[in-house]
């Protein structure tokens, strides 16, 4: 059986997503007493969007303009204007991901705690008779060892 000392230390919630000036295309999760101890480093898209919707909405107009005014045919930028509609909504696709993620784990601390509570609650439960709680407590125990560095 571990003890206290040995189970896994986490940086002081609650955790907060910021901003770091300088640094492109992340979101850092931090946590302590001043959300300065980085938890996380999380990857966005927000440079790649941007660079895609230029060539989208700057580059491929002008070469559209280029070519019908030299009589050139506008097949290939045709297809290069639907790559990029496609590049574009995959990474708007993967920067909602990339956020939703940088939540959850901003939110950790708390649902820990929560989950403690829980675990706590359906003790009680069974303790005053409920036997259908057993099998639940059972698998929020296993995801709390896991989380603790135990087995699970």
């Amino acid at each position: 059986m571990e003890t206290k000392e040995e189970k896994r230390a986490f940086t002081p919630g609650p955790w907060q997503l910021s901003c770091i000036d300088g640094v492109e295309d992340s979101l850092m999760v931090g946590g302590g007493d001043d959300g300065s101890d980085i938890v996380a480093d999380i990857r966005t898209y927000e440079n790649e969007i941007l660079n895609t919707q230029e060539e989208l909405y700057d580059h491929i107009p002008g070469r559209r303009s280029r070519a019908h005014v030299s009589g050139d045919s506008t097949e290939s930028i045709d297809e290069d204007e639907k790559e990029a509609e496609k590049h574009l909504a995959e990474l708007d696709r993967l920067e909602k991901e990339a956020r939703a993620n940088a939540r959850l784990i901003a939110a950790a601390p708390e649902l820990l705690k929560q989950c403690k509570l829980f675990e706590k609650v359906l003790t009680h439960l069974i303790n005053s008779g409920d036997s259908g709680a057993d099998l639940e407590r059972d698998k929020l125990r296993e995801v709390l060892a896991k989380v603790e560095g135990g087995e699970g």
